[in-house]
């Protein structure tokens, strides 16, 4: 297994320069179909998702489907991505970590998501670890590889990580404590933190893999996605990204195998990485430090004085809906 991605590292060294930055990317989102929040009820966000998305021009965007989501919110936004020509992937069914509920218990839920999942024509059998956890242990980690592999799934696994859902958390606890947030500072802000994970990993990959891979960036069914999906796609098209199918992604030569390290919840490029030496906190950038993102929220996104009020959020938040 190590000697196949000494290979493949070492051929991506002799790669022409044209592939060093081909800066191709693929969208996916987990913990699909999500409740309604406080902000956007579950259509509406799924509506503008799909909205957005047609920015794409055709490329389809993979949704991680928990299956559990299912049976409390109803299959309608899964039903309106697959109408929009989008896929389906398998995200576990109820979304624990491999430790809560041992190796056996585990690959059941996965089993279980999977069975439901193929009733979708959309569906395609990847399978998305929750957490980005795929073991704490070598035991667990190679129990949960073989297992997966016994049910036919294929890892889809993630080159860009990022702490989206934790900025949509920070949306989230603002409207619960009534704060006044100035929404398009937040979707300012929102793009030009993805836009720095996608630069910090890519940057990673091209200094230890050699090259660009085709890359799988992680994003979350969430408000900040449905609200500022489209600013972040013409920030990528700006800077030259061309947006891909995830299947195409997973084409990429680092798909080839399985990184023989623990260090996996940073996802591909980062594991790639670490098996070269590279030291963990050097693969994980500042703005996945929740008292750094704390303090931006705060500074740059939350409104102070006499122009404060508790309704003007959901008034915005509203404005930008799909009429």
């Amino acid at each position: 297994m190590w000697r196949r991605f000494l290979c493949i590292l070492c051929f991506s060294f002799w790669l022409p320069s044209t592939w060093v930055h081909a800066k191709e990317i693929a969208l996916t989102f987990d913990d699909a179909p999500r409740a309604s929040s406080q902000c956007l009820d579950a259509a509406t966000r799924s509506q503008l998702l799909i909205q957005q998305l047609q920015q794409a021009a055709g490329v389809p965007a993979m949704f991680m489907v928990t299956t559990n989501n299912i049976a409390k919110q109803g299959n309608q936004a899964l039903k309106a991505y697959v109408q929009a020509g989008h896929l389906l992937g398998n995200h576990s069914h109820s979304h624990q970590h491999p430790e809560t509920l041992g190796l056996d218990g585990y690959l059941a839920d996965v089993r279980q998501s999977h069975e439901q999942l193929l009733a979708w024509a959309a569906y395609r059998p990847y399978y998305r670890f929750p957490f980005l956890n795929e073991g704490r242990t070598i035991a667990m980690r190679d129990g949960l590889r073989k297992g997966l592999s016994e049910i036919g799934l294929t890892q889809a696994y993630v080159t860009i990580d990022n702490y989206d859902w934790y900025i949509d958390q920070q949306l989230q606890n603002a409207l619960q404590q009534q704060q006044a947030v100035d929404i398009q500072a937040l979707g300012d802000w929102y793009v030009e933190e993805m836009m720095k994970s996608i630069r910090f990993y890519d940057d990673i990959a091209v200094k230890h893999i050699g090259r660009s891979p085709k890359h799988v960036l992680l994003l979350h069914e969430n408000d900040v996605a449905a609200l500022f999906l489209g600013d972040l796609i013409k920030a990528l098209t700006a800077e030259g990204w061309r947006l891909i199918s995830p299947i195409e992604a997973y084409q990429d030569p680092i798909a080839s195998g399985l990184p023989d390290t623990l260090f996996n919840n940073q996802g591909r490029v980062a594991a790639l990485a670490r098996l070269q030496g590279v030291k963990k906190r050097d693969l994980v950038p500042l703005n996945e430090e929740e008292s750094y993102l704390d303090e931006k929220f705060k500074r740059r996104v939350l409104k102070h004085g006499s122009d404060a009020n508790n309704e003007a959020l959901i008034t915005r938040c509203r404005a930008l809906q799909p009429r």
